[in-house]
């Protein structure tokens, strides 16, 4: 049960590396709150959480692109490419210490399916090798069970050929 338990947790882990930090709720199809209008219909915007002074200094740097509202910036997903590599790891700071986290974790538990796997098979072999013996040791006492007129009256092979 742990096996099969820590095999379906792996692309769990999967699931919300992806849905949180690889590919986080980001994109809207329409225009944040307070914009309306035909020319923004067709914009797709960036959601971004204003979550420490660093990313609120990179929204305050380019306020031209950005609009607030209630503690979130939206920018247009055309601008949003447009920020420099240094802007984006800022903004994407949280996502990579999650990946990590989370990268982490499936490690250890590769690991431990592993161990849980290895055991399985020292297991199973263990009870294998000791189902056979227990056979040879059985027919080896039969065999000796026998009189030795049974060896007399039987040829070698005499019981295959009937």
């Amino acid at each position: 049960m742990l096996i099969t338990l820590v095999e379906l947790s792996l692309p769990y882990l999967t699931k919300i590396a992806i849905d949180r930090h690889i590919i986080p709720d980001r994109q809207l199809s329409k225009a944040p709150p307070g914009m309306t209008g035909e020319s923004n219909k067709n914009i797709r915007y960036i959601k971004i959480r204003i979550q420490n002074e660093d990313i609120d200094n990179i929204v305050n740097a380019h306020h031209d692109k950005f609009k607030r509202v209630n503690g979130e910036a939206f920018i247009p997903y055309d601008d949003y490419v447009r920020l420099s590599k240094k802007e984006l790891s800022i903004i994407h700071k949280k996502d990579f210490f999650g990946l990590g986290v989370i990268s982490g974790v499936f490690l250890i538990l590769i690991f431990f399916n592993f161990l849980l796997n290895f055991f399985q098979v020292m297991v199973m072999e263990y009870m294998g090798q000791k189902m056979m013996h227990d056979l040879r040791i059985k027919l080896y006492n039969h065999i000796q069970s026998l009189s030795i007129s049974f060896f007399q009256k039987i040829q070698q092979g005499g019981w295959l050929h009937g």
